[in-house]
């Protein structure tokens, strides 16, 4: 369209990004914001707005600074997805700056705003005192009760070990919310007191509600850390009724909770059942065998892996160069050597 110099405004530059942000296409996405500054169109609040949510959902968090900082007008929703593109992005402190500029912007944060804020906070060593003026905050303008900003608030109590602080949200909620019964399952295990966490999947379950992949692998890992393998071939056996079992991210952690249990007969089972395993799931049964003292399989595995394709990472050769060791195999040793030189 813009090579036929058929013309454009506004509405098309917001229709095309907002397609863009679907296919994650960050070639066309810059060309795109090159034609609304050639247009001056970029200068729209709607198209701005645009071309910072697409370059957040790209994680190109610089790209959306700039735009942002170019921008004639904000708005609150500018604000949100600048907070949200940092805290999803590893940019938590500059997400904390963006929320005191909103503030002293004079803009009233709203459900999406302190449910980003409280994410940031979870990552910051101080974020924990500055968690608890955010709830403050919610509390007195009435949206702690939105589902976005009580699950945010679980998480981030749970991440903290403030367990009591957690609860108590998770209490006082009519209506059951998953991800947050989830963001405490996982407090749970953080804070070693894995057996609540299989409470919890109790009462999910005898509540008749649904479950999701993250709650069967939180659940898995709760009793990989128990090394508790009946309740784990129990929760094995609902995800294959629930129809997750060929889930790779669940599969994972079924495949590490029998390696936990020593039940290595499983492991190589469940293994064996996923269609397309990664790096990770690789790695686990190399390192599985190792630690249930199968160094010679480890090592085939491990061959298996480069013949199918998927390379190793430093974890999966560190595990390999211990096994080689334990075997006294000079051989394999300096095949681990010479793939740990090409991943330089």
């Amino acid at each position: 369209m813009i090579r036929s110099k058929v013309g454009y405004d506004s509405v098309t530059l917001v229709i095309i990004l907002s397609a863009i942000v679907g296919t994650n296409n960050l070639g066309v996405g810059k060309q795109i914001h090159v034609a609304a500054l050639k247009s001056g169109l970029d200068s729209v609040l709607l198209v701005a707005n645009r071309l910072i949510n697409m370059y957040s959902k790209a994680r190109c968090v610089q790209c959306a600074i700039e735009v942002f900082n170019h921008m004639k007008e904000v708005d609150l929703v500018s604000w949100n997805s600048m907070i949200s593109c940092c805290a999803q992005s590893g940019s938590e402190e500059e997400s904390v700056n963006l929320f005191i500029g909103l503030l002293r912007d004079g803009l009233r944060p709203d459900q999406f705003t302190i449910a980003s804020i409280l994410r940031a906070c979870s990552s910051l060593q101080e974020g924990l005192h500055l968690s608890k003026q955010v709830h403050v905050h919610a509390l007195k303008t009435g949206i702690a009760a939105d589902r976005f900003v009580s699950t945010a608030l679980v998480d981030v109590y749970s991440r903290s070990g403030k367990m009591e602080e957690a609860e108590a949200l998770l209490e006082n909620k009519v209506k059951f919310n998953l991800a947050s019964w989830n963001a405490l399952m996982f407090g749970y295990i953080k804070s070693n007191d894995s057996h609540k966490a299989l409470q919890l999947m109790r009462r999910i379950h005898n509540g008749g509600n649904s479950v999701d992949k993250i709650t069967l692998a939180t659940v898995a890992k709760a009793t990989s850390c128990l090394v508790a393998l009946v309740p784990g071939k129990q929760i094995h056996a609902y995800i294959i009724k629930t129809g997750y079992s060929k889930d790779l991210y669940v599969n994972s952690s079924i495949l590490d909770m029998y390696i936990k249990c020593g039940d290595m007969g499983s492991a190589h089972t469940v293994f064996n059942d996923i269609p397309s395993p990664d790096n990770v799931a690789w790695t686990t049964l190399i390192s599985g065998c190792l630690e249930n003292g199968d160094e010679g399989r480890s090592v085939s595995i491990y061959r298996q892996m480069r013949q199918s394709g998927v390379p190793p990472d430093e974890y999966t050769l560190a595990t390999l160069v211990k096994a080689a060791s334990c075997l006294t195999a000079l051989e394999q040793g300096k095949q681990i050597h010479a793939d740990a030189i090409k991943l330089e």
